[in-house]
C-alpha cells in the first residue's frame, strides 16, 4: 500500500494552495468540450442487419434526410429530378461503414435495428442536383443556436429543463434531423451559481452573459412552456440569430411537443432566409460589389479568393482593382444580392457593413476579411 505522503522533492501544499487548486481544477473540468463543426451532409440511419435491401432502404432515406436539411421543403423531394436520385442514390455517397447502435434512446426507438449505416452525401453532386433543378439550398455554415428550456408548472414554480431530460433528448435528435446544430446548458455547478431562472424568464437583457461568456455560441434562444388559466400549454421563444430577431408564441397539444414546433418552425425560418438559388443564369442573380479592407499578405488574398469562389451562390469573382491593401471584387451572384450578404455575414468570415456606400447608382459593400487576420 502506497503511504499517503508528498512526492519525493516535491513541497507539499499548504490549505490555502490547496483550495486554490482544487477550485482550478473544478474550473478546468466543468467547461464545456470542444464540439465539432456540424456536418449537414453526414448522416447515420439505423438498420436492421447489413443486408443489401436494408441498405438500399437506409441509402434513401439519408439522401432524403440531407435534401431535406438544405432545402427544408418536403414537396420539392417529390419533383422528378429528385424523386429519381432519391430511388437510386448510390451514386451520390462518398462514404459509408457501419456501427454498432451504443445509444439507449435510439435502440429504444428502433427495436429493430442492430446497427448504424454512416454514411456521407457527396456536397458537389448533391449542390448540381439543386442547382439543376433551380430549387434554394441553405449550403453555408450553420450557427450553433444554444437553447434555454424553462418550464412554469401549475404551482407557478419555474424551473430549467435538465439537459438529460426527455425534452432536451428530444430537442438535439430533431436538430440533428433537421440540420441545426443545437445545444442546451450542462446545469452543473457553474451553470447553478452563475444563472437567474427569475431573470432568464422575463428574458432580461443581461440573463444569458454567462452562458454567452462560458458556450460562446452564435446565438442563445430561450424558450418558455406554461400553462394558462384555462389549463392548456403554450410554449413561446425568443432569440436572435444573425441579427435578426426570431420569436413565436402559440398552443400545442401537449407539452412534450415544444421542441418539435421550436425545431419545425427555426429551421424554416433560417432556411428561407439564407437558401440560395445556385444554377448560373437563374432568374434574380444580380452583381454584388465587394470592397474588402485591410489585406496585408499574400495569403490574405488568396485564402479570401479561395473562400468566395466556394461559396455556393457566387457564380464568378473577379478582381477589378487593387489600392492599397484594398480589394474591389465583383461578384456575379445567382440569388439576389441582399441574400449573399446575409449569408456571408452568418458565416463570419467577412464582415460587410451594415449600409453601402454609393458611387454614382453602383452600390459598394466594404468589408473587412477576419478569417485569418489579414
Amino acid at each position: 500500500m502506497l503511504a499517503d505522503r508528498p512526492y519525493p522533492n516535491r513541497p507539499a501544499l499548504d490549505r490555502p494552495a490547496r483550495a486554490w487548486w482544487l477550485w482550478l481544477l473544478l474550473f478546468v473540468v466543468m467547461q464545456p468540450s470542444a464540439r465539432a463543426a456540424f456536418d449537414p451532409y453526414q448522416v447515420a440511419i439505423p438498420v436492421a442487419d447489413q443486408s443489401a435491401s436494408a441498405r438500399r432502404s437506409a441509402e434513401r432515406e439519408a439522401l432524403s434526410q440531407v435534401l431535406f436539411r438544405l432545402t427544408g421543403d418536403a414537396e420539392a423531394l417529390q419533383r422528378p429530378e429528385l424523386a429519381a436520385a432519391r430511388q437510386a442514390p448510390q451514386n451520390l455517397f462518398l462514404r459509408s461503414g457501419y456501427a454498432r447502435i451504443r445509444d439507449p434512446e435510439l435502440a429504444a426507438s428502433h427495436p429493430d435495428a442492430r446497427w448504424l449505416l454512416e454514411l456521407e452525401v457527396d456536397r458537389r453532386g448533391v449542390l448540381d442536383l439543386l442547382a439543376e433543378a433551380g430549387i434554394p439550398a441553405w449550403t453555408g455554415r450553420r450557427p450553433e443556436i444554444l437553447v434555454v428550456m424553462l418550464e412554469e408548472d401549475a404551482e407557478g414554480e419555474r424551473r430549467l429543463l435538465e439537459p438529460t431530460s426527455e425534452e432536451a433528448r428530444s430537442l438535439l435528435r430533431l436538430g440533428r434531423e433537421r440540420g441545426l446544430p443545437l445545444v442546451v446548458p450542462l446545469l452543473d455547478l457553474q451553470d447553478q451559481l452563475t444563472l437567474d431562472v427569475p431573470e432568464l424568464w422575463a428574458r432580461f437583457e443581461d440573463a444569458t452573459a454567462p452562458l454567452a461568456e462560458r458556450y460562446r455560441p452564435d446565438a442563445i434562444v430561450i424558450l418558455r412552456r406554461y400553462q394558462d388559466a384555462l389549463g392548456r400549454w403554450l410554449v413561446d421563444w425568443e432569440g436572435e440569430v444573425g441579427g435578426e430577431s426570431l420569436g413565436s408564441a402559440l398552443e400545442i397539444d401537449a407539452p412534450e411537443a415544444a421542441p418539435k414546433e421550436l425545431v419545425e418552425r427555426l429551421a424554416g425560418r433560417l432556411i428561407a432566409r439564407y437558401a440560395l438559388r445556385m444554377g448560373v443564369g437563374e432568374e434574380g442573380g444580380e452583381i454584388l460589389w465587394l470592397q474588402v479592407d485591410g489585406l496585408s499578405r499574400v495569403q490574405s488574398y488568396a485564402g479570401l479568393m479561395r473562400y468566395l469562389e466556394g461559396v455556393s451562390g457566387v457564380s464568378r469573382v473577379q478582381l477589378v482593382q487593387v489600392r492599397d491593401r484594398s480589394l474591389l471584387l465583383r461578384l456575379d451572384s445567382t440569388d439576389a444580392g441582399e441574400r449573399l450578404l446575409d449569408l456571408l455575414r452568418l458565416e463570419a468570415r467577412l464582415a460587410p457593413r451594415p449600409e453601402p456606400e454609393y458611387f454614382g447608382d453602383v452600390a459598394i459593400w466594404r468589408a473587412r476579411w477576419i478569417a485569418d487576420g489579414g
